[in-house]
């Protein structure tokens, strides 16, 4: 395997040098010296910088600030925006339309969100069923009066005290499980 070639600075300078002159083009130094376009390139952007052994260039230095400056203009300028926004709409008044979805917009959002994370249709979320099972509110009564008798049962407990007495009504289907 070929060992990787080390460039010393002065070569790098004189190679640079001899680019921004306009003795020789690109092309030329390329096949000259044996190496890759990119590396030339890579050489010629770190030449103002002072990297090899040079002076470095005021021009060079004073453009890194501007476009470092110029980003913090650009962040300083979105996060202003943002903060006119934010206060200009704690200034308004609330509106009062009352169950207005405009008002509640957040709401169905993330509602609408969690839909789709679980992969549901929205309507599914507000699906309530219309169709109650027959003598429900009988059985309710009936398992409140067995909790208030024994309060210290749990489900399978009160299951099987109904089963006892009723020899079997509650079955999975009338539980609703």
């Amino acid at each position: 395997m070929k060992t990787q070639r080390r460039f010393r600075p002065e070569f790098k300078r004189q190679v640079v040098e001899e680019l921004l002159s306009g003795i020789s083009s690109p092309a030329q130094i390329i096949r000259r010296y044996e190496i890759s376009s990119g590396l030339l390139y890579h050489w010629k952007k770190q030449y103002p910088k002072g990297a090899f052994e040079n002076p470095p260039d005021q021009t060079a230095a004073l453009e890194e600030r501007v476009r470092q400056l110029e980003q913090l203009v650009g962040k300083l300028t979105l996060e202003n925006e943002f903060l006119k926004k934010a206060v200009q709409r704690s200034l308004e008044p609330p509106k009062k339309s009352g169950n207005s979805l405009p008002s509640k917009r957040h709401l169905v959002q993330r509602i609408q969100r969690g839909c789709e994370l679980m992969k549901l249709p929205r309507s599914t979320y507000y699906y309530r069923s219309k169709n109650k099972p027959e003598g429900e509110q009988e059985l309710l009564k009936r398992i409140e009066a067995v909790i208030e008798e024994f309060p210290g049962y749990g489900y399978r407990r009160v299951t099987a005290n109904f089963i006892a007495r009723d020899s079997g009504i509650i079955t999975k289907k009338s539980c609703g499980s």
